[in-house]
């Protein structure tokens, strides 16, 4: 029985890495001969490029379509498109996932696009790409930092802002997970190459699922009612590290970590992050061990990377919490390694285990090599829960007092060939998310920039009423010192069947860029976050969180 007292709640982190296998195309689905391509009615598939993970397969991305053309995806073991046989076909979009791979092997691929008439492109260039055993061994995530790393070690004050992560060659902003252009698009706005489009999906997280999932993850029962009751943080928590083995990559992971879970929470309870001493009665304290002094503690399991303990009052109000993580956490590379300060750090706002038939980054045995992509972003069931606990529901609510909820989603999509940006509103918040091609270099580095450089494109975005919101974008950068601005004008909302202005119509923010992302450093409220796109940097775009306003933008130079 539970009294009212400070106690003690231990949730512990038990690894145990497991793989799902590919699915297998029939030789039914397989045709023997490629198109026939004599007509040149469409487009040629462009930039085409290839990425290749042992756990999800190959991810072959293009550009190019002038219609709603469907792509077709060819692949071979040699650089010879007369040995290639098709293995997929996308309509309206610009990547396909091979998940029939083996480790060791490099596949060729070749995409070709076919229009509601029946005519084809002409053939795109190979692109190739090598299996490798671990999914982040052809390029390790990085976060806004990356290109400037840290000699001593330093707090990072960035810990509000959308992450910034890579995969071999995209960058994405934000922590929403699902990057795809919708098939159902009612394009609105057509401005300086940039499509903006609307949707709505069923695809969200409905009622009974999330209230199942919240008592399976409910930490305590009530002593009174016999309820799973919810537990949570009592003030909006700063997040401390230390312990006897911290290192600037510790730092720089758990920034990221934190940042991925900040996506999920209203901005009046995001975590804060400071280096300074452990704060014993509030906030979250994080400790980084050695291997020895981790497995030294008397309650060890074999195997476990992290703990994390809660001090919860029998009211489920959590006053405090720590985590101690074991150094051989990295041990699986970086992308694994958040995944832990990830999973540990949910522990510390209030969820508990939950079972294998989830797709939640909660498991207690760790196998969640299903996330879905970007790498390292929280499950749609981990951030729904998330929401509706610090959103909706207050310490011993009983695990399915959390108010009306439903699995529609409104999507506004900015589309064009450098960048792809959009938010997903649904149950009162939205999650704003960007991404494009990775450039080689970083934007100081481009031989073919000087002095100043710009970018016009549009921002869209969705307001807490449920209203979408248009306007200009344009991004200036002096090349000289990285400095630069972020503004948005002639913004408009949608309301009574009209556009009518939005807030006195524009927003602006003094930028600093670090590599090839960017983030505010004065003008209005929000948080922004930004990144260049592109070969050649032609393309920006990025995030915007306000309390009035969830905001997307994109633009090319």
């Amino acid at each position: 029985m539970l009294k009212h007292a400070i106690l003690f709640a231990l949730a512990a982190l038990i690894t145990a890495c497991g793989s799902g296998g590919p699915s297998m195309l029939s030789d039914t689905d397989i045709p023997t001969s490629p198109p026939d391509v004599s007509t040149l009615a469409v487009g040629t598939p462009r930039n085409i490029s290839v990425a290749c993970f042992g756990s999800t397969g190959c991810w072959v991305n293009w550009f190019g379509h002038e219609t709603w053309d469907d792509a077709i995806i060819y692949r071979s073991t040699t650089d010879n498109f007369a040995t290639a046989q098709q293995i997929g076909r996308e309509w309206a979009a610009m990547f396909f996932v091979d998940e029939n791979v083996e480790p060791g092997v490099t596949y060729y691929y070749w995409v070709v696009f076919q229009d509601d008439r029946g005519d084809y492109s002409t053939i795109s260039r190979s692109a190739s790409g090598k299996v490798q055993q671990s999914p982040f061994a052809s390029g390790s995530p990085t976060t806004v930092y990356e290109e400037e790393p840290a000699r001593t070690l330093q707090v990072l004050p960035a810990a509000s802002q959308s992450p910034v992560v890579k995969d071999s060659w995209n960058t994405f902003v934000g922590g929403r997970g699902e990057y795809e252009l919708l098939p159902n698009l009612e394009f609105a706005f057509d401005y300086n190459g940039i499509h903006i489009g609307q949707a709505t999906t069923r695809d969200g997280i409905d009622r009974s699922t999330l209230a199942t999932f919240l008592h399976d993850a409910a930490q305590y029962e009530s002593s009174l009612t016999g309820t799973h009751i919810v537990t949570r943080l009592i003030e909006p928590a700063v997040v401390t590290y230390g312990g006897g083995d911290l290192r600037q990559e510790d730092v720089d992971l758990l920034t990221r970590a934190v940042q991925i879970v900040n996506t999920t929470l209203p901005l009046d309870w995001r975590l804060q992050m400071s280096a300074d001493d452990p704060m014993p009665e509030s906030g979250i304290h994080v400790e980084f061990w050695s291997r020895r002094d981790y497995q030294g503690r008397a309650d060890y399991t074999p195997g476990e990377l992290g703990v994390a303990e809660t001090w919860t009052w029998d009211d489920g109000a959590i006053s405090h919490s720590g985590i101690t993580i074991n150094r051989e956490y990295m041990i699986d590379g970086e992308a694994a390694a958040v995944e832990v300060l990830i999973h540990e750090l949910v522990h510390a706002l209030g969820l508990g285990h939950v079972g294998d038939e989830w797709a939640s980054l909660m498991r207690a045995h760790g196998n969640w090599n299903d996330v879905v992509a970007p790498f390292m972003a929280l499950h749609p069931i981990d951030r729904a829960a998330l929401r509706a606990i610090y959103g909706r529901m207050s310490p011993g609510d009983a695990y399915y007092d959390f108010g009306e909820w439903d699995d529609l989603w409104y999507h506004t999509v900015g589309h064009s060939e450098h960048v792809e940006f959009g938010v997903s509103w649904g149950n009162g918040y939205g999650e704003p998310w960007a991404f494009g091609e990775t450039p080689p270099v970083p934007l100081a580095r481009n031989s073919r920039l000087r002095g100043s450089a710009s970018w016009d494109g549009l921002l869209t975005g969705i307001t807490p009423r449920a209203l979408v919101v248009h306007g200009i974008a344009r991004v200036g950068v002096d090349l000289r010192d990285l400095s630069g601005s972020a503004d948005f004008t002639r913004m408009e909302k949608w309301e009574s069947r009209e556009w009518t202005m939005w807030g006195d119509g524009d927003l602006n923010y003094s930028i600093a860029v670090t590599g090839n992302t960017f983030m505010q450093t004065g003008g209005d409220e929000g948080y922004l976050t930004g990144a260049f796109f592109g070969p050649y940097h032609e393309g920006v775009g990025g995030t915007l969180e306000r309390e009035d306003l969830t905001a997307a933008f994109g633009g090319h130079r």
